[in-house]
């Protein structure tokens, strides 16, 4: 019985902070909560996320959690907390950078290797990251390879992109 409760409590934990990754990643991405659950990446970004980093990812999810609290995403100080207290923070950056990667392109680069940017170590975390990259619909095409558009496209007039 202790153990189907703490199994059960487990996962309520393991809820609530895939629920705080998503709500962080919305104000990281500028994509809603159902752009982002519809690449059915959430999970998978936020295990790889969290077996790398670990215990810093939870401070992480917390202190956006206080400033969606304090400021709410409609406040005018709101994106300026992010950028401060998160985005520029010493230990919040590079966690915060890879979740943006995971989320437009799939990948992840260790950036704490001291080689210059373009010989870091990085990886794709799997085909299906690669493929529902946020990337692709922000650019209006489809991953190279996969989700190919279908049979005779090439006949149809590309779309257009309206500027602002």
């Amino acid at each position: 019985m202790n153990e189907a409760l703490s199994r059960k409590k487990d996962e309520e934990i393991s809820d609530y902070l895939l629920e705080q990754f998503l709500n962080l990643s919305r104000a990281l991405t500028g994509f809603d909560r159902v752009d982002l659950l519809g690449t059915g990446m959430a999970e998978p970004y936020y295990r790889e996320i969290t077996r790398i980093y670990k215990e810093p990812v939870i401070r992480l999810l917390f202190e956006a959690k206080a400033i969606f609290e304090v400021y709410g995403e409609h406040h005018p100080a709101f994106e300026d907390q992010i950028r401060q207290r998160i985005i520029e923070d010493i230990e919040f950056a590079q966690i915060a950078k890879n979740i943006i990667q995971l989320w437009y392109l799939g990948s992840y680069t260790n950036y704490n290797d001291p080689a210059p940017l373009i010989f870091k170590a990085a990886y794709i975390i799997s085909p299906e990251a690669y493929q529902n990259g946020l990337l692709w619909p922000n650019m209006g095409s489809h991953p190279a390879g996969a989700k190919q558009p279908g049979f005779g496209s090439w006949n149809l007039e590309p779309q257009t992109v309206k500027q602002d």
